[in-house]
């Protein structure tokens, strides 16, 4: 079965409160824009979502949030775990993805997601900017196959990258 994982970095967030605790941050503005301007993305590559999986922190949930009001995808789970995960817990996410959902998005946080995206199918970016998205598929009956599974990036894209 050919199965799709995302993973997306939270939109850009609101540093204008000082002391603000970083798991407390909401997005700023431009994040309020950006978020569903990649979410539309997603469906204009007719990327149909059976599951969000989102970090904790704020302004991933609020990112999370857009994504499922533009794409109609009301099936979110949040993961403390998320918050700063590095590639190790973000495969372990994937891991336990139930074996009925086809395709899922991952929002978590930098540099974890740059870390994970480069891992999977070579150096692909120096940074993933915030609300940039990368989507692999591949073919496995389980999702806990997935390390053994080939990986194909569909998807590279950011909110300033130029869609033609």
């Amino acid at each position: 079965m050919q199965r799709t994982i995302i993973l997306m970095r939270h939109a850009k967030s609101n540093w204008a409160i000082p002391l603000q605790p970083d798991h407390e941050r909401e997005l700023n503005e431009r994040g309020n824009i950006a978020a569903p301007i990649m979410a539309k993305r997603l469906l204009q590559k007719n990327i149909c979502l059976d599951l969000i999986i989102s970090s904790t922190a704020i302004r991933a949930m609020q990112t999370a949030q857009h994504v499922s009001q533009i794409t109609m995808q009301k099936n979110i789970m949040y993961k403390a775990e998320l918050y700063h995960a590095m590639p190790n817990v973000i495969n372990e996410t994937i891991y336990s993805i139930d074996t009925h959902i086809q395709t899922a998005l991952i929002v978590c946080h930098n540099p974890g997601i740059t870390f994970w995206a480069n891992m999977q199918c070579g150096v692909i970016t120096q940074n993933m900017p915030t609300a940039a998205l990368v989507a692999i598929t591949f073919n496995a009956m389980h999702w806990h196959n997935y390390d053994l599974a080939a990986k194909e990036i569909v998807l590279h894209d950011w909110p300033k990258n130029i869609v033609s």
